[in-house]
C-alpha cells in the first residue's frame, strides 16, 4: 500500500517536472522566435536606409556629373563666342 503510494507521488512528480521543462522549453522557443523575428525587422530597416542612402549617394554623383558636363560644355559655348569675336574684328 505504501510502495504503490509512494510510487504514485514519484509518478505524479515526473509528469509535472516534465510539463515544467515543457513549458520552458516552449517559452525559450517564442522568446527565440520572437527575438529572431525583431532582429529580421532590425536587419530589413538598416537594409532599407542603407539601400536610400545609396540612392542619395548615387543620385548626388549624378548631379554632380551633370553640373560637371554642362559646366564644361558652357565654359566651350563661351570660349567657341569670344573666337567668333575675336575672328570678326
Amino acid at each position: 500500500m505504501i510502495t504503490r503510494f509512494a510510487f504514485e507521488i514519484v509518478l505524479g512528480l515526473l509528469i509535472v517536472i516534465s510539463l515544467f521543462f515543457i513549458v520552458l522549453i516552449f517559452k525559450k522557443t517564442l522568446s527565440i522566435k520572437k527575438r529572431a523575428k525583431s532582429n529580421y525587422a532590425n536587419y530589413k530597416i538598416k537594409l532599407s536606409s542603407a539601400e536610400k542612402r545609396k540612392k542619395v549617394l548615387y543620385n548626388k554623383e549624378l548631379l554632380s556629373k551633370d553640373l560637371s558636363q554642362s559646366l564644361f560644355s558652357k565654359s566651350f559655348s563661351i570660349l567657341d563666342w569670344l573666337i567668333s569675336i575675336h575672328k570678326s574684328k
